[in-house]
Order: C-alpha cells, then structure tokens, then sequence
C-alpha cells in the first residue's frame, strides 16, 4: 500500500505545484488578466476548500481511497481542461473543479498514510509520504524549467502532462489495499 500511496504523493506534488508553477504568467500572458481578475480568481480558487466543509457529511460513507482517487480525477480533469481557457469566465470552471480536488486531497493523503501504518511509525511514514511529495514537486519544476527555457512546449500541453500525472495519481491510490 505504501508505494501506491508514494506513486499518489509524487504525482500529486506534481502535478499541483507544476501547475501552480505555471497558472500565473498563463493567466498574464495567455489569457491577460488584469490585477483585480487575479484577486477574483484567487477568492474563486478558495470556494472548493469552503464547499468542501459542506461536502465531508456527504462523502463520510465513502472509503477514503476513493474519495482521494476521486478528487485526483477532478484535479486532473481541471488542470488539463485549463488548456481550452480562453478568458476569465471560461477559466472559472477549471478554477473551481481543480479547486475541489486539491483541497480535498490535501485534506485525505496525511489519513491513508496513517492508515497504513501504527502509531508508533505514523511519523516515519507521513515523513516518507511528503519527501516523496516533494520530489514530484521537484521533478515537475525541473521539467517546466527545461520545457519553458528552450520553448518545447507551449502551455495548453504542458496543463496536459500535469491533468495526466495526476490521473496517474487516482489509479495509483485505488490499487492500494
């Protein structure tokens, strides 16, 4: 279970913080926000952590790996649909289905690495979880160096590559047992 888990973690660091990485200059330069349309976007983007309060009573009967498996799915879907934004309002969407997921996510990886371990080891374990997280974060910011520096790819494929990792991610955490 524990290296499904690591598969999850790293293609979650991943693929939020690559995103996260690259969402500004795409809102600036592709899409021309202007200062207060990066306050509104922000403020939509804190919606799903709100919604998700509400949400929790709903989703309690729902095992957590699917749960997860299920906000990956949306987080992934939300970052590769980022690439058909054309504008402000054709953006919301994505912004507050990625939303949704990450927050959600954020919320249930710290509980399925408790899971899967005893009290006495949750440390070492939830420790491993983030290292493995952050070296997602880290591979994620070296491509997207690498892709921008030398003009390889553009931004609509690169949110792609980010949505698929995170795919990745919610079939990663359903094969754990």
């Amino acid at each position: 279970g524990f290296i499904m888990l690591a598969v999850m973690s790293v293609t979650f660091g991943f693929s939020m913080n690559g995103h996260n990485t690259v969402v500004t200059n795409y809102f600036e330069d592709v899409l021309h926000f202007s200062g207060p349309q990066f306050g509104y976007i922000t403020a939509i983007r804190e919606v799903g952590g709100l919604v998700l309060i509400f949400l929790t009573a709903l989703l309690y009967r729902i095992s957590l790996q699917w749960v997860t498996a299920g906000a990956l799915v949306a987080l992934g879907l939300g970052y590769a649909l980022f690439s058909q934004a054309s504008g402000f309002w054709t953006g919301v969407p994505w912004v507050l289905i990625t939303s949704f997921g990450f927050h959600t996510v954020l919320q249930t990886q710290s509980y399925l690495g408790m899971s899967l371990t005893t009290e006495d080891r949750s440390g070492a374990i939830l420790g491993r979880m983030w290292a493995f997280g952050q070296g997602g974060t880290f591979a994620a910011f070296a491509l997207i160096f690498i892709l921008f520096q030398f003009d390889l790819l553009s931004f609509q494929p690169t949110f792609v590559i980010l949505g698929v990792a995170a795919l990745i991610g919610a079939i990663a955490i359903t094969t754990t047992h």
